[in-house]
């Protein structure tokens, strides 16, 4: 059903790779972006390794060159960067009920590593690969 707020609420957490799943995967984002705009408190998005640019433009991925240029045709080197652009913004961690923390790729495996050091990476750049295995990568790839 659709968010709703207040006691037995329903919120919703997309924990990463919104795109690169299919040849809908434009489509998809849009779509949940349209979910946060209508619903800001509501809806949670993660960042995952498949909203990055390394993982977009591979070939097997498809969602830069193949199912952008479906979905919008002479728009499409446009919209794609709009897409990397905002993938920029999205959070690397969400805490639930101050007790779960959730992040795609799962918890880092260094168990020193603390919400304030996640929360410091710089994820307006490129995915920082060599330092981290948060988002699916492991350490030092």
């Amino acid at each position: 059903g659709e968010p709703s707020a207040g006691p037995g609420g329903t919120q919703y957490l997309f924990n990463g790779d919104f795109v690169d799943r299919g040849v809908w995967g434009p489509e998809v984002l849009l779509l949940i972006y349209c979910f946060k705009l209508q619903f800001p408190n509501l809806v949670h998005l993660n960042r995952g390794n498949h909203e990055d640019e390394q993982q977009n433009k591979q070939t097997d991925n498809g969602f830069c060159n193949q199912h952008c240029i479906r979905a919008w045709k002479s728009n499409a080197r446009m919209m794609y960067t709009l897409c990397r652009k905002s993938f920029k913004q999205l959070p690397l961690c969400h805490v639930v009920g101050g007790d779960i923390a959730v992040m795609h790729g799962g918890l880092p495996l260094d168990r020193g590593v603390t919400l304030e050091e996640i929360n410091s990476i710089d994820r307006k750049h490129r995915v920082p690969v060599h330092a981290c295995n948060l988002l699916g990568y492991p350490k030092n790839q």
